[in-house]
C-alpha cells in the first residue's frame, strides 16, 4: 500500500520504528531498493547490527522510543519480533513459554527523532513496537514535522483484538485521518497530503504486481507447509519405492522361472525340430530317390515306346507297302481281267456261233495259264480254219 501511495516519489525518506530484520517482513527493504533513505530504529543488538550492514548508508538508532529520554527497561525475546518494552506483554509471552530476557537500553523521545531528520520530508513513518504505541505517540509533543503517511501497528500482540483506541486521538490531533487497515496496521494520512487518499481505496491486488515475500511469517509457513508436504510425498515415494522394488524382485523371480522354462522348452523343441528336420531330410532324401528312380523308370518306358514306335513304324509301313502292291497286283489282275473279257468279246462277236463257247472255254483255261502267247497264236489258226490243228493244240473239241 505505501508503495502503491508514495512509489512515485525520488529519493524519499522514512522512519521505520520496531525496525527488526532488514530483511524478513522489512517494509523499509523495498524503499531502500529504490534509493530512499531513513533511519532505522531497533533496540535489540541482534537486529541493529544486521541493520547497520544491510544499510551502511542509513541511520540504525539502538534505542527505544518512548515518552521520555533515559533509560528504559526492555523485554528481549531472541530470534522473534515479539521484543518488548511493555511489562504485562512481556508477562504474557512468558506465560506461553517464550523465553524472555529483561535488559536496560536508552530511550528517546519521537521529538528527537523527528529533529533528527533535519530538513527532509518523512514520507511515511511505520510504528511497531509490541504494544508500546501510545508511549511512542506520547513522546510526540513539539515537533512540526509531519510524516506523509503513518502506519501504526494496531492490535494487541499475537492476537486479532484491536488497540487503536489507546492512541489514535493523539493522531487525529496532529492532522490525520485514517484512510485503510489491513487487519494488522492501520493507515493514516496527513490532511495536506489528502490528494494521496484515493490510493487506498483498495486493498493490494494484481495491479499492484505485488509479491509474498519469501522471508515473511506466511510465507515461511506455507514454505514449511510445503516442505512437510514434500517430505511426506518423499516418504511416500520411499514406501513406494520399496513396494516396487518388492514386486520388481518378484516380476523378476517370475521372469527368471518363466526364462528357464522357456529355455527347457526351446531345447526340447530344437530337439523335437532336429529329429523332426532329420526325418523330414530323410524322406526327402527317399522321395528324392523315387523321383530319380521314376525318372529312370520314366525314360526306359519312354525308350521302349521310342522303340516300340519305330517297329510299328516299321511293320505299318511295310504292311502299307504290301497292301498297296497287292491292290496293284489286283489292279494289274483287274486290267488283265478287263482285258481277256474285251478280247473275248471281241472273238464272240467275230464267231457268232457255238464255237465261241468252247473258245470261251480255251480261253478261259488259257489265261489262267501261262500259255498265253501259245493260244492266241493257236485261236488266230483256228479262226483261219484249221481246225485240225487247233484241236490238236488245244485239246478241244
Amino acid at each position: 500500500m505505501l508503495w502503491r501511495a508514495l512509489g512515485d516519489v525520488r529519493e524519499g525518506f522514512f522512519i521505520d520504528v520496531g525496525a527488526n530484520d532488514p530483511v524478513k517482513d522489512s517494509i523499509s527493504r523495498l524503499f531502500s531498493n529504490h534509493g530512499w533513505r531513513g533511519i532505522h530504529v531497533e533496540p535489540v543488538p541482534y537486529y541493529a547490527d544486521l541493520l547497520r550492514k544491510s544499510y551502511p548508508n542509513d541511520l540504525v538508532i539502538q534505542a527505544v522510543i518512548s515518552e521520555t529520554e533515559g533509560v528504559v527497561d526492555f523485554y528481549n525475546i531472541d530470534g522473534t519480533g515479539l521484543s518488548t518494552a511493555k511489562l504485562d506483554i512481556a508477562k504474557g509471552h512468558e506465560e506461553n513459554k517464550w523465553p524472555v530476557v529483561a535488559s536496560k537500553v536508552s530511550a528517546m523521545t519521537m521529538d528527537k527523532l523527528l529533529e533528527m531528520c533535519g530538513e527532509s520530508d518523512v514520507h511515511w513513518l511505520k510504528v511497531d513496537v509490541e504494544g508500546y504505541e501510545y508511549e511512542v505517540l506520547s513522546g510526540w509533543r513539539n515537533s512540526c514535522k509531519r510524516p506523509w503517511v503513518i502506519v501504526m501497528e494496531s492490535t494487541i500482540p499475537c492476537t486479532q483484538d484491536s488497540n487503536y483506541s489507546e492512541w489514535e486521538n493523539f493522531l487525529l490531533d496532529k492532522g490525520y485521518f485514517y484512510v485503510y487497515g489491513d487487519g494488522l496496521n492501520r493507515f493514516y494520512l496527513h490532511h495536506d497530503r489528502k490528494h494521496l487518499a484515493g490510493k487506498f481505496d483498495s486493498p493490494p491486488n494484481v495491479f499492484d504486481n505485488f509479491q509474498l515475500d519469501r522471508t515473511s511469517g506466511y510465507v515461511k509457513n506455507l514454505v514449511e507447509d510445503f516442505n512437510s508436504e514434500i517430505t511426506s510425498l518423499i516418504d511416500l515415494k520411499g514406501r513406494k519405492i520399496s513396494e516396487l522394488e518388492l514386486d520388481v524382485n518378484s516380476l523378476k523371480s517370475q521372469i527368471s522361472a518363466l526364462k528357464n522354462s522357456f529355455d527347457e522348452k526351446s531345447k526340447d523343441f530344437l530337439r523335437k525340430e532336429a529329429l523332426s528336420t532329420s526325418s523330414f531330410l530323410e524322406r526327402e532324401r527317399e522321395l528324392c530317390d523315387l523321383i530319380v528312380n521314376l525318372r529312370a523308370i520314366n525314360d526306359k518306358n519312354f525308350s521302349e515306346f521310342r522303340s516300340r514306335e519305330k517297329l510299328l513304324n516299321i511293320s505299318h509301313k511295310s504292311r502299307i507297302n504290301n497292301l498297296i502292291e497287292n491292290q496293284n497286283k489286283m489292279i494289274s489282275s483287274m486290267r488283265r481281267e478287263k482285258e481277256k473279257n474285251s478280247f473275248m468279246l471281241n472273238v464272240v462277236h467275230e464267231m457268232g456261233d457255238s464255237r465261241i463257247w468252247r473258245a470261251a472255254v480255251f480261253l478261259s483255261k488259257l489265261f489262267s495259264s501261262d500259255l498265253l502267247g501259245k493260244g492266241l497264236e493257236a485261236l488266230k489258226k483256228g479262226l483261219a480254219g484249221d481246225k485240225a490243228v487247233f484241236e490238236r493244240d488245244t485239246g478241244v473239241h
